[in-house]
């Protein structure tokens, strides 16, 4: 996993945040198929910034020797969801102080995940998921809030334990379910997605900031 990191002068500064060995492509099926681990841990170490915008960037790998067959036969998920997720419970989490849940339709929209199409390095039509992490990141580097490891899934009727936003994060927890009207239809959907050691089509973390 990369970051970009930009500051207010739009310089753009590529940096290696952790020692790990990425993969170079991940799987995301439709449920009940697969979910990819994702792990930022470099923003434990950022430095306090007002951070305008952080946000996740995945993109599809196009099939370049297959001439698009592949992605013309299996088509992407039409929504993908970034969640926290708790190794000892097991349980899929919403990301901290972003995701407010799927009856605030304005906040659900701005915090990202569906499909957008676009064309990056000669490929037209790469499959293409950006997730809002704003909030969440200022609160890890400014109140040391938990840093947590991620998942990306292609929901069909899931549910996702749903925390309040900053200062009410204190507060019981309540569940939260993306529905097919807002999610996939079972089964339908696979994206071979770059991972973070890749050149082309990597994924990655970009961050619009101000020094305090």
């Amino acid at each position: 996993m990369n970051f970009i990191k930009r500051n207010r002068t739009g310089a753009e500064i590529a940096k290696h945040i952790n020692k790990v060995a990425n993969d170079s492509l991940v799987y995301v099926q439709t449920s009940p198929g697969t979910m990819v681990k994702v792990k930022i841990p470099g923003i434990k170490n950022f430095a306090n910034k007002i951070i305008h915008r952080a946000e996740l960037i995945a993109e599809q790998v196009p099939d370049a020797a297959g001439a698009g067959i592949l992605e013309s036969k299996f088509l992407p998920p039409r929504y993908l969801f970034l969640a926290t997720y708790d190794s000892v419970s097991k349980i899929l989490g919403n990301v901290p102080n972003d995701f407010a849940g799927t009856t605030n339709a304005s906040s659900f929209t701005q915090f990202g995940g569906k499909l957008i199409y676009k064309s990056v390095d000669g490929f037209d039509n790469v499959a293409s998921y950006t997730f809002n992490i704003s909030r969440y990141m200022q609160g890890v580097v400014s109140r040391k809030d938990s840093l947590f490891d991620f998942r990306i899934i292609a929901p069909v009727n899931d549910s996702v334990t749903l925390r309040p936003p900053y200062p009410f994060n204190k507060e019981a927890p309540v569940q939260d379910y993306l529905t097919t009207a807002i999610g996939n239809q079972a089964a339908t959907g696979r994206v071979v997605l770059g991972g973070g050691s890749r050149k082309k089509f990597r994924m990655r973390v970009r961050i619009y900031y101000s020094d305090l």
